[in-house]
């Protein structure tokens, strides 16, 4: 049972650990990440579960601050926002208001008669420094 294989152990062991490199070295950075954010997971889950222990602790814990982060940004504007195409067969504007007879909407709609003259002597003051 022992020689199954032939050649020695070492030797089947360092092809091994260079066939797991190769195929390391196929996998996209996003598929790696990916991979090992499942072994931490799974290692976690089992640690939690008191299956399997931990022999040797870790003293540096900035596993995090070297990951990188791939990030990839789409800029799409959908049609509705992209002005080209008219959705709706409304051309004019939504009313605001529900009532526009109401007094407070009447008295929006007229503005306010001190910001009025506000702008009257100002608009007067630019033309006389002209």
């Amino acid at each position: 049972e022992d020689k199954a294989f032939i050649g020695s152990k070492e030797k089947w062991a360092e092809r091994e650990t260079e066939m797991e490199k190769k195929q390391m070295e196929r996998l996209s950075a996003k598929r790696q990440a990916m991979n090992q954010d499942n072994k931490l997971w799974e290692e976690n889950r089992l640690m939690l579960s008191g299956v399997a222990t931990k022999k040797t602790i870790e003293m540096e814990f900035d596993d995090d601050t070297e990951a990188r982060v791939h990030l990839l940004v789409h800029d799409i504007k959908p049609p509705f926002l992209d002005g080209r195409i008219v959705f709706t067969k409304q051309q004019e504007a939504v009313l605001v208001v529900k009532d526009p007879t109401s007094d407070i909407a009447t008295l929006a709609k007229k503005g306010s008669q001190v910001l009025r003259e506000l702008r009257e002597k100002k608009d007067r003051m630019k033309s006389r420094k002209k």
